[in-house]
């Protein structure tokens, strides 16, 4: 193992290369943000570039490569051979994870061009491959590009030769181009790796995943997340792109305002990352799936719960497989006038538990436990006959943020007619 950054030895990184003659070398190298100065007494070259220099003789032999650029170590000779015309030979390269300084503009992102077998992984930030063809085919599992630009055929091309990818991710990227741009892809179906079995797309313009879409299929991957955080994605396009339909029985749920995260029997997970400041766009896919009815679990907050409650209730008020809820508490941002529930009452006959954490920096006031109590009042009182409700803090160190939450729920429950008595959790 070769490893260099600013700072380290290089006299002693060097001497690893010597001893390394030409077995199989794995190398990590990290230019860092700034140079060291260089220590005189060494006796080696004098300079960052220098030890590149060496690294360059010895690539041809690498297995395993892991390159952090900078700004001034894109301008040394030895890096630019890297970036050349003429492909740099590595041919026993199997995994390559390359990312340049984010100070180079998108317009100036160099494109790798060096000649290897297929690759097993592939990680590029703010680096472009010259060309897909012979560095990715069915030896592929991994692809992870972030902080680049790539154009949709380029993609079509990669997912075309790497048949058995099973991760792929896209943080903070541009596709370029359109369907268009591939000959014949108009009347074609998305590709489908079989074995894929995750896929992550991380903020970008929303038009990538329109793109996605159309280019892959990920209807039987075993996880796959949007998540919207430098930019807006749409939760309706994200939705559409995760193919929730396809998940079939979905055993939890879990959703604040800054997510939701399904998971079906199978153990297929969907996430979506961003702003929900309304659930209004799960309204057909819970409808159409009949998700209401095959939920064994939930969680969610006492902000989202009346929300979540009229989603229920416009998509099926019969919860027959519910047996678990985690609902979280906290004073922080509580407010008072929120609304309650005033629809119809759910019902669910096989609710065994109800998981409360309690949470924050306020201590809890009386009308938080009031709105608690109410909310359990949009079950029917026989669907909550049997329940064991568990309570702790979220932490498991204030005791005081518990203490406060029982004193109040047992000063006024008995003037509920729903009332479930609580015990407390480990």
């Amino acid at each position: 193992m070769f490893s260099w950054a600013p700072g380290d030895n290089i006299e002693a990184a060097l001497a690893v290369l010597r001893r390394s003659g030409s077995a199989s070398l794995c190398m990590n190298v990290d230019f860092g943000e700034r140079l060291p100065a260089w220590n005189a007494e060494a006796d080696s070259d004098p300079s960052a570039e220098g030890v590149f220099e060496a690294v360059i003789a010895h690539l041809w032999h690498v297995s395993d490569l892991q390159l952090s650029l900078s700004i001034e170590g894109m301008q040394y000779p030895s890096v630019s051979a890297l970036f050349d015309a003429d492909a740099l030979d590595m041919t026993r390269l199997r995994t390559l994870s390359v990312a340049a300084p984010t100070e180079v503009p998108w317009p100036d992102i160099p494109r790798l061009n060096i000649k290897c077998s297929p690759l097993t992984s592939i990680s590029l930030s703010r680096v472009r491959l010259a060309t897909p063809f012979g560095l990715v085919g069915p030896a592929t599992t991994n692809i992870d590009f972030s902080d680049l630009e790539i154009t949709f055929s380029e993609l079509h091309d990669m997912f075309s030769l790497a048949i058995n990818l099973q991760r792929f991710s896209l943080l903070c990227c541009g596709i370029l181009g359109n369907t268009g741009d591939v000959p014949g892809f108009f009347n074609s179906q998305p590709l489908s790796p079989p074995k894929l079995d995750e896929v992550s797309v991380v903020s970008g313009p929303a038009r990538n995943l329109n793109l996605l879409h159309r280019l892959l299929s990920v209807a039987h991957a075993r996880e796959v997340g949007v998540y919207s955080f430098r930019t807006e994605i749409p939760p309706e396009l994200a939705l559409e792109f995760l193919r929730i339909d396809k998940l079939g029985n979905i055993a939890s749920l879990e959703i604040s305002r800054n997510g939701l995260h399904i998971k079906n029997t199978a153990g297929m997970e969907r996430n979506i990352g961003g702003d929900l400041s309304s659930f209004d766009f799960l309204l057909d896919v819970f409808a159409e799936q009949q998700i209401v009815a095959s939920l064994r679990e939930f969680q969610t907050s006492l902000e989202c719960w009346m929300d979540l409650m009229r989603l229920f209730s416009r998509t099926g008020r019969f919860m027959p497989n519910l047996q678990n809820i985690r609902l979280s508490l906290s004073q922080d941002g509580f407010a008072a006038d929120q609304a309650l529930f005033a629809e119809d009452r759910i019902l669910a006959p096989d609710l065994r538990s109800i998981h409360v954490s309690v949470s924050g920096s306020e201590m809890p006031t009386l009308a938080l436990v009031q709105h608690y109590i109410c909310a359990l009042g949009c079950f029917f009182p026989s669907s909550l006959a049997s329940v064991t409700v568990t309570y702790n803090d979220v932490y498991h160190e204030d005791d005081a943020l518990l203490n406060k939450f029982m004193e109040l729920y047992q000063l006024i429950a008995h003037t509920f007619t729903h009332v479930v008595w609580l015990t407390r959790g480990a």
